[in-house]
């Protein structure tokens, strides 16, 4: 009824693992993440439509912001937080999509199209923030937490 085990064990462990990544390249009196603007965009299934999707959808948007990204959302009504699946407690690997196929599931194909308004919107977002980093880079370098974000954008 929530986030799987692994998946939140993973989580956990993230925010250490990128403390350590980044923090030779802040000042030593930073102890913090820098301010990287990942655009995170959540997607959750579950075996019926009130198996927890929601409340993995939200643990996920509560990490996006303590990793300093920017938690997106699809379009409403089917992606108001993320995009959650159920797959009516059927447990072949491709369910959803064979539900998607079958016309009489229209739940299924809500959960299709919420999907895809989240990465839709997850790449606008990831374009509108990197265009941003641009034209206020001279800005955005006066703080060393933004560092690594704009050292990314020298890569592309």
């Amino acid at each position: 009824m929530g986030i799987p085990a692994q998946l939140k064990a993973f989580i956990d462990r993230l925010g250490n693992s990128m403390f350590g990544r980044y923090r030779s390249q802040l000042p030593a009196d930073r102890e913090t993440l820098p301010r990287l603007l990942k655009v995170i965009g959540s997607i959750a299934q579950g075996i019926y439509v009130f198996s927890g999707q929601e409340s993995t959808l939200t643990d996920l948007i509560n990490h996006a912001l303590v990793m300093q990204s920017v938690p997106v959302s699809g379009d409403l009504w089917e992606s108001y937080i993320g995009a959650g699946g159920w797959t009516l407690n059927r447990g072949e690997k491709d369910a959803l999509q064979r539900l998607a196929e079958e016309e009489e599931e229209k739940g299924a194909m809500a959960a299709v199209n919420a999907s895809r308004a989240v990465g839709r919107r997850a790449v606008e977002m990831a374009m509108i923030i990197r265009a941003g980093a641009r034209a206020c880079r001279e800005v955005l370098a006066r703080n060393p937490l933004y560092g690594p974000l704009l050292s990314s954008l020298e890569d592309t």
